[in-house]
């Protein structure tokens, strides 16, 4: 019964700390029932327990993902829980047989699984990183330009493990007990005042082109009608003509696969119109830019459906030519591609593909993009490079670091939430958007079909769209906003995910270190 009140606590530690709760300063004792699991249990009953952990976190954590399918929801928990298991093999095997205390066994063996599960499968599944739930914290929020998001979980990993090493180490000597947690003291007290002096010191800034944000807030159900894609492009052009005349925005961004779908052809022909879907009154200025969410598609015949298709950011001008296109390049697995199937039998490819189409509704087949691609602006606030993420690509830290490296002086994220209505989903994309600005010290604009639109400045400051009752979703609007242009190069933009990759070293180390006697647990008794 004590083992199963420790899994719970862990459980409700670890979903409370994140939205809808998003009680953050939960995150710094999250962890800390691990650490009682781990000295209880051993092999395949802990094993099972660490699963069964992973389920109730990432069940009742991403319970928005049933909203789209119950499926994506049970396969996401059946895989990604498998981490949290040997994350408590691991944690036993340093804390309890190389004897290593949990305030230095814990940050590693977390970091080291939150990273792993954070790429593989295929690429990976970034939610719910301990760290996210430090985003409202902007002192602490700061220190991920140094370490990003993985450091911020080691920190907070280090709490917990810390507090742990105080409570099983009562009756040993003064020196052992306290000096960890001495350390841990002095490292957020360092990580605090980094941020305090960030957020005082002046950034290398000048301000970018003035962008409007258009909110159509269409719901998924009409979306998916193809017959619907006339209304839903003249609300697009209603609310940015409103948008337009109450602000001297010289870039208009709509969200994620809100334009009508277009022939691949216009990513390679400069100079082809598509005016007759614009109306002129709209774009006044010569200079004005439109920036949107287009699902491309290219004739194919050798190809399943005889065509390809890509989730794609067209850069039009005002008169509707393209002048650059972005593809997207992490695509969801299951949402917008089946993931290994090239590689079954035709038969069973096909029947699989049938079996998709008749629950979904429709087929993922999406092609993957390349790689970045920056949109340039130039008006009287000088010269812009946009680099442009598209839907949960802005969960992805190496991503958004990728881009950035490319020479993006601002990003701009595009998406599309409009199948997770009234959701946690919401606020925990928008944790992930601050750090990513946060990291990179570059301004991170959001334009969502349902929200929540934001201007988030280089610090993680998130200045959203609200609506009359101060609702940050589901509704129609638009926001103006200049985003500043940066061209930081902080330590994390240089080394990336350097804390993580510190964690399997250890790791590794600690699997070869000699074997010590066993550590106590809590109440005088050996494991």
């Amino acid at each position: 019964m004590k083992g199963w009140a420790g899994l719970v606590a862990a459980i409700a530690l670890g979903v409370a700390a994140f939205p809808p709760l998003d009680w953050g300063p939960l995150g710094f004792l999250a962890l800390w029932p691990w650490c009682w699991l781990v000295r209880r249990y051993r092999g395949g009953r802990l094993f099972g327990m660490g699963y069964l952990g992973g389920w109730g976190i990432l069940g009742l954590g991403c319970a928005w993902l049933g909203k789209s399918s119950l499926t994506n929801l049970l396969a996401a928990c059946a895989i990604e829980s498998l981490y949290f298991g040997l994350f408590a093999l691991a944690l036993r095997f340093l804390h309890v047989q190389r004897g290593i205390s949990c305030a230095w066994a814990l940050p590693v063996t977390w970091v080291s699984m939150e990273f792993a599960r954070s790429h593989i499968p295929l690429d990976g599944y970034p939610w719910l990183l301990l760290g996210y739930t430090q985003y409202r914290w902007l002192e602490l929020l700061q220190i991920s330009d140094l370490v990003g998001v993985f450091g911020m979980s080691w920190l907070l990993a280090w709490s917990a493990g810390t507090l742990d090493h105080v409570v099983v180490s009562r009756g040993r000597a003064p020196r052992a007990r306290w000096l960890p947690l001495a350390a841990f003291g002095t490292a957020l007290a360092c990580a605090w005042g980094y941020g305090s002096w960030r957020l005082s010191a002046s950034l290398p800034l000048t301000p970018g082109p003035e962008m409007l944000l258009v909110q159509a807030s269409i719901p998924q159900q009409l979306k998916s009608q193809n017959s619907s894609m006339e209304a839903i492009l003249d609300d697009h052009l209603r609310l940015t003509r409103e948008g337009l005349e109450e602000s001297k925005a010289r870039i208009v961004v709509w969200p994620e696969t809100m334009f009508p779908p277009l022939p691949r052809e216009y990513q390679t022909t400069r100079g082809t119109r598509i005016g007759t879907l614009l109306e002129d009154s709209v774009f006044r200025n010569p200079n004005t830019r439109l920036l949107a969410g287009v699902l491309t598609m290219q004739l194919d015949p050798e190809r399943p459906g005889g065509r390809q298709r890509w989730n794609s950011a067209l850069w039009f001008d005002a008169a509707g030519d393209v002048l650059a296109v972005y593809d997207k390049c992490v695509l969801v697995p299951g949402g917008e591609y089946i993931p290994l199937i090239q590689w079954l039998p035709a038969g069973m490819r096909r029947w699989i593909q049938e079996w998709v189409v008749d629950m979904a509704g429709f087929l993922p087949d999406l092609e993957q993009g390349e790689g970045p691609v920056l949109f340039h602006h130039e008006d009287e606030s000088g010269r812009t490079a946009l680099g442009v993420t598209i839907c949960y690509e802005i969960a992805y830290p190496h991503f958004g670091r990728q881009v950035v490296k490319a020479g993006a002086e601002v990003l701009v994220n595009l998406s599309n939430e409009a199948w997770f209505p009234d959701s946690a989903e919401f606020a925990q994309y928008t944790a992930m958007a601050a750090f990513r600005a946060a990291e990179v010290k570059r301004s991170v604009v959001r334009s969502a079909n349902s929200g929540t639109s934001a201007f988030i400045d280089p610090w993680g400051r998130v200045s959203p769209l609200r609506g009359t009752d101060g609702a940050l979703h589901g509704f129609p609007g638009t926001l103006a906003g200049i985003p500043a242009k940066s061209e930081e190069q902080t330590l994390y933009l240089r080394f990336g995910d350097w804390v993580a990759w510190l964690a399997w070293v250890l790791l590794l180390e600690g699997a070869v270190r000699r074997r010590k006697p066993p550590v106590t647990d809590p109440i005088g008794k050996g494991i």
